[in-house]
């Protein structure tokens, strides 16, 4: 494939770009996958729902033949058997049913103050209000792609990661200790919106801060990140067993935000592409110094990328803000935003396009982690293989993408983990009951599954995001995490699904990336490709493929 040498790439290299000051910005951007992980995924610990039955009853009164009895108290009725079921109390005489009472209570397996399912008692027929605390978080994360996704490319990226990540950490400390339920959802939504700016922010930021050939490395050390803070997310449930202080801890975790204003800088590109080139010099400047490298030539460096944008581009932002006036103007920009906002209606209008990518990733992945605690009888043990399977599939991302391009990683891996979850779901089937070892093999294959499609969400995460042209970029990947965030609004319910119908999770998350290949056809290879930072060279990229298969065509 034909390469293309960034503008900014040897600013990057003269300022050493693998020095103590890259290494230790991206440590600290890459903290926003830990406290990303802790918020997404600490319902599945502190909203577990434990083993239940109603609570046993002083008396029970039964009219039988006009006449009123109470089944519990009369010796002379001990005949009466009281079944004390999870939803109900039914009162059999011999095998007839002759009363079924609604439970006055419950009696939990574990201490109630484990779960806040079993301190409101969200159970039974309040069993869907548990998954409404994480659906509306999501529902923050889907606000916040839409409608705040702007501030990081009108603002910059570090005063959005600053502000949005400050205020992330008061509303998540908040809901450690709500007095409702209603008042936890509220501030679960808010968390879900100033968290998932702040943390669009930071990898827009991270990407910006890479040469073009290991763009791919901060996206497979976030990885690492979000699944070392999975398994750290397990360890604090596991040894503090009042979810509050579970919640209380998560959020405490995140205090490193508080200095953030100190330790991080604007991206250099987007200060040079909004022409704003003094901070971007006080910025190379900084860099340097902590580098210990000599700042005047990656000063020529950026001063030549300034004077080619300048020359070559007849749309930059320059001074002005990013609106949605310019996605109506540009075709290409408003084809990547319409398919991305068009994929929530994936399943029911089968539009295949290339954002769909986004949405059948994350349902996927997130799917596959709220049911993982489901492998084996032991919660935290199903939990924790679901994470450990990760690791070799994040390390095997990193060997594979910059050998077989974003798109060949998209493709081979989708297929590998819809046909395993298509079969594994088979095997959970009431005509599969008879085939031995029919547990253990589905099992292996949900961790296979889930092993490839940790594969194809970073690598449709890195792809998506190098499509944006620089002052679009965090709108863009914005307009893609909203998608992202549809997808991931419907795994909470995977849990309740799972319980009443064992295989239809697998099913229909296999379903979906055997299909989802088939949508990023015609979109170029971003492998070795400079970002684009104008609309202009935005336009070049993606129709340079239409371009090629008019050629081919001709040539036949």
């Amino acid at each position: 494939m034909e390469q293309d040498e960034s503008r900014f790439d040897d600013v990057f290299r003269s300022l050493k770009w693998n020095g103590f000051y890259q290494m230790s910005r991206c440590l600290v951007l890459l903290l926003s996958s830990v406290i990303l992980a802790f918020n997404q995924l600490s319902i599945i610990f502190i909203g577990n729902v434990p083993g239940y039955q109603c609570r046993e009853l002083q008396n029970l009164n039964v009219t039988v033949n006009n006449v009123t009895v109470d089944v519990l108290s009369d010796a002379n009725h001990s005949s009466y058997n009281v079944t004390y079921n999870q939803c109900s109390i039914d009162v059999k005489n011999a095998t007839d049913v002759i009363l079924s009472a609604d439970c006055k209570g419950y009696d939990y397996d574990d201490d109630v103050s484990k779960s806040f399912v079993s301190e409101w008692d969200l159970v039974c027929e309040k069993e869907i209000m548990s998954d409404n605390v994480q659906v509306f978080y999501m529902l923050g994360e889907i606000v916040a792609s839409l409608f705040l996704s702007q501030l990081s490319d009108n603002y910059g990226r570090k005063p959005t990661l600053v502000w949005c990540g400050v205020l992330s950490l008061i509303t998540s400390g908040i809901c450690s200790f709500p007095p409702n339920l209603v008042f936890l959802i509220a501030f679960k939504f808010l968390t879900g919106v100033f968290l998932t700016t702040s943390t669009n922010s930071a990898y827009t930021l991270l990407t910006e801060m890479m040469p073009t050939d290991f763009r791919a490395v901060p996206e497979t050390i976030k990885a690492f990140f979000y699944l070392t803070a999975m398994l750290i997310t397990c360890l604090i449930a596991f040894l503090i067993k009042d979810w509050h202080w579970v919640q209380m801890t998560l959020a405490l975790l995140s205090t490193y935000v508080l200095v953030l204003h100190w330790f991080t800088d604007e991206s250099i590109i987007w200060l040079c592409t909004t022409k704003k080139y003094t901070q971007a010099e006080e910025t190379i400047r900084k860099i340097a110094r902590i580098n210990q490298v000599d700042p005047r030539e990656a000063l020529q460096a950026m001063r030549k990328s300034a004077d080619e944008e300048n020359s070559e581009s007849q749309h930059l932002i320059a001074g002005n803000t990013t609106n949605w006036l310019d996605f109506v103007r540009n075709k290409n920009l408003l084809k990547l935003l319409l398919i991305s906002s068009l994929l929530r209606y994936k399943t029911e209008t089968l539009v295949w396009d290339e954002r769909k990518q986004m949405f059948v990733a994350t349902v996927g992945n997130h799917g596959l982690v709220f049911t993982s605690a489901s492998l084996t009888e032991n919660f935290y043990l199903g939990y924790s293989l679901g994470t450990l399977v990760e690791y070799p599939a994040t390390l095997l991302f990193y060997l594979v993408v910059n050998r077989l391009g974003r798109k060949k990683c998209v493709y081979i891996f989708h297929y590998i983990a819809g046909t395993v979850l298509v079969v594994s779901s088979l095997l959970l089937m009431p005509f599969a009951d008879n085939f031995p070892e029919k547990f253990w093999l589905s099992f292996v294959l949900s961790l296979c599954g889930r092993w490839s499609i940790s594969i194809c969400y970073p690598a449709v995460a890195l792809y998506t995001m190098e499509l944006f042209p620089t002052c679009f970029r965090n709108t863009g990947t914005g307009t893609s995490e909203f998608a992202s965030s549809v997808g991931s609004l419907v795994s909470p319910y995977f849990r309740t699904l799972i319980r009443h119908v064992p295989w239809a999770p697998n099913i229909i998350l296999g379903t979906m990336c055997v299909l989802a290949p088939l949508t990023i056809r015609g979109l170029p290879e971003t492998k070795g490709r400079e970002l684009p930072h104008t609309l202009e060279d935005m336009d070049r990229i993606m129709n340079k493929p239409q371009e090629e298969i008019k050629e081919n065509r001709t040539r036949v």
